[in-house]
């Protein structure tokens, strides 16, 4: 076999492992490094699950990647319906809009359920969405913030910090790919086995929970409003 055609086969082999590599993992170049490290941890159904170790940090982050059989105009209308979360979030049993900023900002109170004798965790976020490329992908990100309408509660610990996103692709066929990823410290100390669960059901449940939500809400909601932003 020439020089040239070993290259040449190479070449190939490249771009075919290239296609095989989820929508999702083509990073930024600052985060190359990390997202390198990035373990699954499962599929089903359709939903890869993967976690990442952070350093001096007892939770690692996760994502959840999977299609959804819908657009990313009735996806993102479910995720701006906070005051329902807890109707489909996993482990969520409380949820309710704090204050709203502006038609793609609010501030969100979220809280989680934990299994005796664990804690529940509360947090509130600063989200967002962002309609990229006139409606073909959307950014819907979350971040925690502070806001004095909402107290800490008593036996509920407070998450010191979370972060992370939705991010929905349209599809040719009318669906959507949606990558949901969070890196948080939810506080306090956890038993490892309750860490280990979390972070393979949250992403996991959530994602599913998600296409059954659309299901039930197909119909409900005035997608127009989120369509205005196609051309911002």
């Amino acid at each position: 076999m020439s020089r040239l055609t070993r290259h040449v086969r190479r070449g190939v082999a490249f771009a075919a492992l290239g296609l095989m590599v989820p929508l999702f993992a083509a990073p930024a170049p600052s985060d190359a490094a990390a997202t390198a490290s990035w373990e699954t941890i499962t599929r089903e159904k359709g939903i890869l699950v993967s976690t990442r170790e952070e350093p001096g940090r007892q939770f690692p982050s996760f994502r959840g990647i999977g299609r959804i059989d819908a657009s990313v105009w009735e996806i993102i209308a479910i995720l701006e319906d906070a005051d329902n979360h807890k109707n489909w979030m996993h482990d969520c049993n409380g949820s309710r809009v704090v204050a709203t900023i502006d038609s793609t900002h609010q501030v969100v109170y979220n809280r989680t359920d934990a299994p005796w004798p664990v804690s529940d965790r509360d947090i509130v976020l600063a989200s967002n969405y962002q309609v990229l490329d006139a409606g073909k992908e959307i950014w819907a990100k979350f971040k925690a913030t502070r806001h004095t309408d909402v107290p800490e509660v008593e036996g509920v610990v407070r998450m010191p910090r979370l972060e992370g996103h939705y991010h929905l692709v349209a599809l040719d066929d009318g669906h959507s790919l949606v990558e949901y990823r969070v890196n948080a410290d939810p506080g306090g100390s956890l038993p490892d086995w309750l860490v280990t669960q979390t972070t393979k059901d949250l992403p996991l449940h959530t994602l599913l929970n998600l296409r059954e939500r659309v299901k039930t809400m197909r119909g409900e909601y005035d997608l127009a409003k989120f369509k205005a932003h196609a051309g911002s």
